[in-house]
């Protein structure tokens, strides 16, 4: 596995790219809808709808429900948690992709079989905010007991989730802060190749994963409360109207 999906993912990226430069690069709305601001190039993110059409098709073809390709994430994203809490990086990332894939396919089979719904949305959303933590704690546990790694860890769990409450508080007002970076897909790439390059390259790859998402979304979080405080109607004192057929208290007329 560890070479085998490598090469398979290589090799399809490899004809995808081919068929863009014939075709052009097709554009998934889902894509439209991150932030505007990404440190992954939109080319990879394109690749991973496309090379998951086959399995879409394969899913749709088994009456797979949305909601249990959901639930899957958490499962998957609990695993690599646990994997990551045994310092078993590269499987761990494994995992991490296999949850960041199941929480791409929930969405794609709802809309190929037309049960898209704001009931399973929300239910995603709710399910994205536990897996999160899931596989957060994981590194946090292991590195218990070394505080610059630890706190990166911290960090990154920090920022993913109110980068998240932010922009779901903002859309709430109507408001939509689309803007900064390491929106959850970028998220799952960066922590997941970090991961399972670690054993190879280096541990501390690990490190640089964690921190580079503690430091962006916590930037992105910030962000976006600035663009939506900035285009919040200030509010306005409410004064109490005055009557002047009663005597003033301070004695003046």
């Amino acid at each position: 596995m560890a070479t085998a999906l490598p090469a398979l993912f290589i090799a399809g990226f490899i004809v995808f790219v081919a068929r863009c430069a014939i075709y052009g690069m097709p554009r998934s709305p889902r894509i439209d809808k991150l932030a505007a601001s990404r440190l992954v190039p939109r080319v990879i993110l394109e690749y991973g709808y496309w090379f998951l059409g086959l399995p879409v098709r394969f899913l749709v073809a088994l009456d797979v429900s949305p909601n249990s390709i959901t639930l899957s994430s958490l499962v998957f994203a609990s695993s690599a948690g646990v994997l990551f809490a045994e310092g078993r990086f590269g499987p761990g990332g494994w995992m991490l992709f296999a949850a960041h894939t199941a929480d791409a396919l929930d969405g794609m089979v709802a809309r190929a079989t037309g049960v898209s719904s704001s009931r399973g949305a929300f239910l995603d959303a709710l399910v994205d905010r536990y897996a999160d933590f899931a596989f957060y704690l994981g590194p946090m546990w292991y590195f218990r007991d070394q505080p610059v790694p630890l706190a990166l860890a911290v960090s990154a769990l920090i920022g993913s989730s109110v980068m998240g409450y932010a922009r779901a508080k903002g859309e709430a007002v109507g408001i939509d802060p689309n803007v900064g970076w390491m929106a959850r897909h970028e998220r799952g790439v960066v922590l997941g190749c970090a991961t399972v390059l670690a054993p190879i390259v280096s541990p501390y790859l690990v490190w640089v994963g964690l921190g580079s998402i503690g430091l962006f979304t916590n930037i992105t979080a910030i962000w976006r409360a600035v663009y939506v405080m900035n285009r919040m109607k200030p509010a306005v004192p409410v004064v109490d109207a005055v009557d002047e057929t009663q005597p003033d208290p301070r004695g003046n007329v």
